[in-house]
């Protein structure tokens, strides 16, 4: 026995194999094993850090399993727009960036509306009004079209 080895009866042994050697062979049909096929009767079913990991490289070119034609890429990219869903992010950003330098609180305000809190909430911890509040962002709202009426 090596140290802090834990002695089992036969049967609860057996018992416990079983059920590791279960959730092994689960974890394998579902894909979510790495262990090397020759590695894999030392899984212990913890697959984060395995040591027995397997390196898993795809391309984009491999073929869809039952497809003669599509591949990876394909699918990936089927439909997506690159440039427009970067051209909006720049200009979220733009948008965000011009909102921080005229009025951080309408920030704030959004970022708490998007966590679920209460108007009520809001101008509570804020500490204005909520009439205050809904000044602010009126203003904010009208300064951001203002600037940034073409996006």
């Amino acid at each position: 026995r090596g140290v802090g080895m834990v002695a089992y009866e036969k049967e609860t042994y057996e018992e416990l194999l079983r059920i590791r050697q279960r959730m092994c062979a689960r974890m394998r049909r579902q894909g979510r094993c790495v262990c090397a096929r020759n590695n894999q009767w030392r899984c212990d079913g913890n697959c984060d850090g395995c040591p027995y990991e397997k390196t898993l490289e795809v391309s984009l070119q491999q073929k869809i399993v039952g497809s003669e034609e599509l591949t990876l890429e394909d699918v990936i990219t089927d439909g997506v727009d690159y440039e427009s869903v970067c051209v909006e992010r720049y200009h979220g950003q733009a948008v965000l960036s011009r909102l921080d330098e005229i009025m951080p609180q309408a920030r704030k305000i959004g970022e708490l509306r998007l966590l679920g809190r209460s108007d009520r909430e809001i101008a509570k911890e804020l500490g204005i009004s909520r009439t205050t509040m809904y000044r602010l962002l009126a203003k904010a709202q009208a300064v951001i079209l203002e600037e940034f009426e073409e996006i």
